[in-house]
């Protein structure tokens, strides 16, 4: 979590209290931030090992080099058979939504919804990071979709150790708004959000009405 530009804000109603109690009150709110933050990191770390787990299989990985390469002769079939494995492990792995693979160029290959299938995802705010290393990326909205988006990538090397594509799995974003919505030490009146350091925007939704 460290690398993501967030900061988890707590808010709470506080009546007029002594200097002590009131110092009391915003150290069990920093612990609770703290608390939070470790839950979140542990999600995020569950979910890359759920992603890896994607290729632990050496012939599955090496369909994903296979398709990045394929003629178009034998790229239909490949491409079926990539689908139904992403499929498999979409069911299998209920804290995501989606798993799908992307060439260098951001053409999507394969996907567990071949509804995205031929989209270019070059323009998305994880591409460019994606192709760098393992990436999260901040929960973020997307023309004409009115669901936010969590995309955490993995990426994909042939033998010599050129990059092929990226495989990335969209999170199930109810996970994470049900960890922010635990209130435990918050009182009647408390409750946790995460917030973006750019901009300012919830990321995550706040009980309290007339606040996005």
């Amino acid at each position: 979590l460290s690398a993501l530009p967030v900061i988890i804000t707590v808010f709470v109603a506080l009546s007029r209290t002594r200097d002590t109690a009131r110092e009391q009150a915003l150290d069990q709110l920093d612990s609770v931030a703290e608390l939070k933050r470790n839950d979140i990191e542990r999600w995020l770390d569950d979910s890359q090992s759920s992603l890896k787990l994607v290729l632990a299989d050496d012939v599955d990985a090496t369909r994903f080099n296979l398709l990045s390469n394929a003629t178009s002769t034998s790229i239909r079939a490949l491409t079926n058979t990539v689908n139904e494995m992403l499929s498999n492990h979409a069911e299998a792995h209920s804290g995501f939504n989606e798993f799908f693979y992307y060439s260098t160029n951001g053409a999507v290959l394969a996907a567990s919804n071949e509804d995205i299938i031929g989209q270019n995802v070059a323009s998305r705010p994880y591409f460019a990071e994606s192709l760098l290393g393992p990436h999260v990326e901040l929960p973020f909205y997307w023309l004409g979709d009115p669901e936010q988006r969590m995309i955490i990538t993995q990426p994909i090397y042939d033998t010599q150790g050129e990059l092929d594509g990226v495989l990335a799995g969209r999170l199930d974003m109810v996970t994470l708004n049900e960890i922010m919505a635990v209130r435990a030490g918050l009182g009647e009146t408390g409750e946790t959000y995460l917030v973006s350091v750019s901009g300012n925007n919830l990321l995550t939704p706040s009980r309290f009405e007339g606040y996005e």
